[in-house]
């Protein structure tokens, strides 16, 4: 009877020892048992579980075996995640990890109101898990306005980096933004356009094609704040290049803007200059003409005027010469279409001029005052005077 007790005894003992070995194996989280983790911040509802590699587990248990404990309870302004552990048996264990804006790491065990502090933070600092802290140096958020009102943009071949607290560059993977590209308009010479972006890049190169013709309206460096309008009115493809390169503050990267942009501003006229000294010359220009047949010109300074049009520049030339009368002289302008007329005053000065007279000797007067020297004037001569040649063939005045 004795020795059945014992051994009922003996067998109990040996349960309790089974049980209680089995229980302290089933919640023994290390290298070798550890199953999963799941990272999460209060923002995010669904689930980031991730497979350690052997590398990333043992980063895991030196920085968890690195607490020290603080006086503190909580730690304010700080981004905070809530880690599970799984292991092999499903058992979990949660943690509350805070990074603070100092670069520290402090931990809470769940349901323990103690704070320790991580002496060796790499897993934290170096795993993805965690990147939701490195928010203020990832992709920004970037908007194209007129007016301070936001308009459709793409965002193609975009490439970002950014430097973990662990000093490794992390390559972010980010597709291309599509819209649905309905164009911006600018119909007063007042509109601002610009790009907003929290991070200003190091370069913006700006290209503005005119869509119907292909013709560039403007391409080099810009501030994106403050964008250029073409000077002339048409559909236009707005397209920005945009390069950071912000090692310091741990970020570098590379996108290209485009948007379609439609200009329809109203005609205006310019004089380049409004006082002028005899022969001087005065430019025209005409800008968001529909129609350059319909502009009309009325004035006295020079005959047969007309209107020079080159990718998207309209020009016309008033030279003044010896013979333009000095005083005011008015210059009207008329679109015959739409009735619109616009007045210019340009104030001709007197030049004292050196003069030089020249006699032709007769026989060479005699010998070149015909009909067939006439033909061969108007023949050769004339037809070149209304072309721009872009060489110049003297440089010393005509007077000797």
């Amino acid at each position: 009877m004795k020795i059945s007790k014992v051994v009922i005894l003996i067998a109990l003992l040996a349960c309790i020892g089974l049980g209680v070995y089995y229980v302290y194996n089933i919640n023994v989280f290390d290298q070798d048992t550890l199953k999963t983790v799941d990272i999460r911040t209060g923002d995010f509802s669904a689930p980031a579980i991730y497979e350690l590699n052997e590398s990333e587990s043992n980063k895991l248990f030196r920085s968890l075996s690195s607490l020290r404990e603080t006086s503190l309870t909580e730690v304010e302004g700080a981004i905070t995640f809530d880690m599970t552990l799984l292991n092999a048996w499903n058992i979990t264990k949660n943690y509350h990890v805070s990074f603070t804006s100092d670069q520290q790491v402090y931990i809470k065990k769940d349901k323990d109101k103690t704070l320790m502090q991580v002496d060796d933070p790499m897993f934290f600092f170096s795993h993805k898990g965690f990147d939701a802290f490195y928010l203020g140096i990832q992709y920004p958020e970037l908007s194209l306005t007129i007016n301070n009102e936001s308009i459709d943009l793409r965002q193609t071949g975009i490439t970002w980096s950014f430097r973990r607290l662990d000093g490794t560059w992390h390559p972010t993977e980010l597709p291309d933004r599509e819209v649905v590209s309905v164009p911006g308009t600018i119909v007063n010479p007042q509109t601002s356009i610009g790009l907003n972006s929290d991070k200003m890049p190091n370069d913006a190169m700006l290209k503005i094609t005119h869509i119907d013709t292909a013709t560039v309206a403007f391409e080099g460096r810009v501030n994106i704040r403050q964008l250029p309008i073409p000077e002339y009115d048409g559909h236009f493809n707005y397209e920005l290049s945009l390069t950071w390169d912000q090692s310091d503050k741990g970020y570098k990267g590379y996108s290209t803007i485009t948007a379609p942009v439609v200009v329809d501003l109203p005609e205006s006229f310019t004089l380049s200059k409004n006082k002028v000294y005899q022969g001087d010359l005065i430019v025209l220009s005409a800008m968001h003409i529909n129609d350059i047949q319909h502009i009309a010109v009325e004035q006295n300074i020079t005959p047969n005027f007309r209107w020079f049009v080159s990718t998207g520049e309209i020009r016309g030339y008033l030279p003044t010469n010896y013979n333009t009368s000095t005083g005011l002289h008015t210059i009207t302008i008329k679109n015959t279409e739409t009735g619109a007329v616009y007045t210019h005053e340009v104030e001709v000065v007197s030049r004292d001029f050196k003069v030089q007279r020249l006699i032709v000797d007769p026989n060479v007067e005699a010998a070149t005052r015909n009909d067939a020297a006439y033909e061969e004037f108007r023949r050769i001569f004339n037809p070149v005077r209304l072309q721009s040649e872009t060489t110049r063939y003297y440089d010393q005045p005509f007077v000797l």
